[in-house]
């Protein structure tokens, strides 16, 4: 009997595992994408927004569910980006739009851009003409945030 609740409560675990990542998927999606977008504004990636990154994707509490998925899809939107910066920027805008009906979602998404610009401890004119126009696709405003 108790191997049985055991089972039980381990398959219910499992279950609401997967929906809080189906959830969140589209946040995981727009605050990764965020961070790669902005790590890319310049050009290249250097190693403070590859550093800034890692950290903010391992100790996100809304990310914690994804275990290395952000990760993998950090690592998959870098290739996109730097083999097209155009074509990488216009998946991510369209990821990051999913969360524009969600003020906490897009919030989360702009601060992680936010705080990927200034890695290096500046935030140039690429960068926040890029943190702009996220803002804008959000519905928020960058001045708000900085």
């Amino acid at each position: 009997m108790f191997g049985f609740l055991k089972k039980m409560n381990k398959a219910g675990a499992a279950i609401s595992e997967k929906a809080v990542k189906s959830e969140n998927k589209d946040l995981m999606e727009a605050m990764v994408g965020a961070a790669a977008l902005i790590g890319y504004a310049d050009g290249s990636l250097d190693d403070s927004e590859i550093s800034a990154i890692d950290g903010l994707l391992k100790n996100s509490k809304a990310l914690q569910v994804f275990g290395n998925e952000p990760a993998q899809e950090f690592d998959r939107l870098c290739q996109v980006l730097s083999a097209g910066y155009r074509m990488g920027r216009l998946e991510v805008m369209k990821e990051i739009s999913d969360c524009k009906g969600n003020k906490d979602e897009a919030e989360m998404v702009l601060v992680m851009a936010i705080e990927v610009a200034y890695a290096d401890g500046d935030c140039d004119d690429k960068e926040t003409k890029e943190l702009e126009a996220i803002a804008g696709k959000l519905g928020l405003r960058l001045s708000d945030y900085m």
